[in-house]
């Protein structure tokens, strides 16, 4: 028996949602930390000790695209532009912090293969962006 007869094209589709909305929640909870005045000394505390320059500066940067774009993400708004971002603030996370290697840094890659997904295939019908271009 193969995949394609057990899933249906709309169950497909209501699958991506579920992991668009899913995966926003998830990066909006490692964003959030932009709210606790200690944890972002500790991110840019990081940051020093990685050599990003201006660390205090870029966490909040990293935070604030992690936060905001996860609710844009979940919300299926501006898609594939967000995802885009999303995809670059994980390459960066990938590389800084574990040298590109997946298997140290596995979260951020997997964070990084889904935002690929909906960098390319956008929010799907069940989004703003659908609604907003359909009208």
């Amino acid at each position: 028996m193969k995949l394609k007869f057990i899933l249906s094209p709309s169950l497909s589709i209501d699958l991506l949602v579920f992991v668009r909305v899913f995966i926003g929640i998830l990066i909006i909870k490692h964003g959030f930390i932009l709210f606790d005045a200690e944890a972002m000394a500790q991110s840019a505390g990081f940051f020093e000790n990685i050599h990003i320059p201006l660390p205090t500066l870029m966490a909040y940067v990293a935070k604030s695209t992690e936060f905001f774009g996860g609710i844009f993400l979940a919300l299926g708004l501006f898609t594939h532009i967000t995802a885009a971002i999303l995809v670059f603030n994980m390459l960066v996370a990938l590389g800084t912090a574990f040298g590109f290697n997946i298997f140290e840094g596995e979260i951020a890659f997997l964070f990084l293969l889904l935002f690929i997904v909906f960098a390319v295939v956008g929010g799907g019908k069940y989004s703003l962006d659908y609604f907003i271009l359909k009208k």
